[in-house]
């Protein structure tokens, strides 16, 4: 029997004392109360790492395991701290939140090494990041799954996965290129029609903090200079399988069908739920794209763009 099970999530807003507070409630049915007071003690070590290189995160209240219904949950109290970067922007401010949330979440983040590796990974989703109207600037929000180092481990997903997905993950989330790469990428999922405007913002924002050279991914992407429709597809059509590099070549493919289409714009969170990983733990494809997932995925995006 199928048990696609990672874990799952229930989020409530309430106010306290005139503050409002957000309640994350984790399930985790395949961890025991050891496996979560691991997860648990990961959550923070990543929130005292984002603090420690001065990234604004949201305020914890509290953390602590409960058990209901014979199952273990991991339960997050934060404060509320707004809306998220969707949620803020529209046509006429676009420009001015991007470049606050570039210089607020990403400069301390990419500034922090010159290393390849980040000491602390990031999920570059665009509502990771909150504004945060009486303080002005934007926040992270997001620690689970933990993307830290832990007892020598660069964690990633709960429960763990291994192989290529894993290296995926790393180059997405903790290389500084991959990260830079992976943000542009959901930003032009989201607004695919700002696209170039979002390249170009991004270029600008590392120019100004000296770090020109971790634009070199999207610069380097066989999509920078594309001039039709009809390049895209035969760079779709070059992309002989899914892992490393390649992976985010096909993402990012998405987002110039996107631009083309707009049927496909309105839709394109199908295509990212397409091209996840297999998450049966029981399938012998699990933790990998399986073939017909990933050739389903260049057939769809080359006939968008046709």
């Amino acid at each position: 029997m199928s048990k696609e099970i990672k874990y799952y999530s229930n989020l409530r807003i309430f106010d306290k004392s005139g503050s409002k507070y957000i309640e994350k409630r984790y399930t985790l049915p395949t961890l025991n109360r050891q496996d979560l007071e691991d997860l648990m003690q990961r959550i923070v070590l990543q929130r005292s790492a984002f603090e420690d290189l001065h990234i604004p995160i949201s305020r914890l209240e509290n953390i602590e395991i409960q058990k209901e219904d014979n199952l273990f949950q991991l339960v997050v109290i934060e404060k509320f701290e707004g809306l998220d970067f969707v949620d803020v922007v529209d046509e006429s401010n676009f420009e001015m939140y991007l470049e606050r949330m570039l210089n607020d979440i990403y400069k301390p983040l990419l500034s922090s090494t010159n290393n390849e590796i980040l000491p602390v990974g990031i999920d570059t989703a665009i509502r990771n990041c909150v504004f945060r109207i009486h303080e002005g600037d934007f926040c992270y929000v997001d620690f689970m799954p933990p993307k830290v180092n832990y007892r020598g481990h660069l964690t990633q997903e709960v429960p763990e996965i291994e192989g290529e997905f894993y290296n995926i993950r790393i180059l997405s989330h903790n290389n500084r290129f991959g990260v830079v790469y992976m943000l542009y990428i959901n930003l032009a999922r989201r607004y695919p029609s700002k696209r170039r405007v979002i390249a170009s913002l991004i270029e600008q924002f590392l120019n100004n903090i000296d770090k020109r050279e971790l634009f070199s991914f999207i610069e380097e992407s066989p999509f920078y200079r594309l001039k039709s429709n009809t390049d895209a597809i035969e760079i779709i059509k070059n992309i002989n399988d899914w892992k490393g590099l390649n992976y985010l070549y096909l993402r990012e493919g998405a987002c110039i069908a996107a631009q083309y289409n707009q049927t496909f714009a309105e839709n394109i969170e199908d295509f990212f739920k397409l091209t996840h990983h297999e998450t049966d733990p029981d399938s012998i494809e699990y933790g990998l794209l399986p073939d017909a997932r990933f050739k389903k995925a260049k057939s769809e995006l080359i006939s968008v763009l046709k």
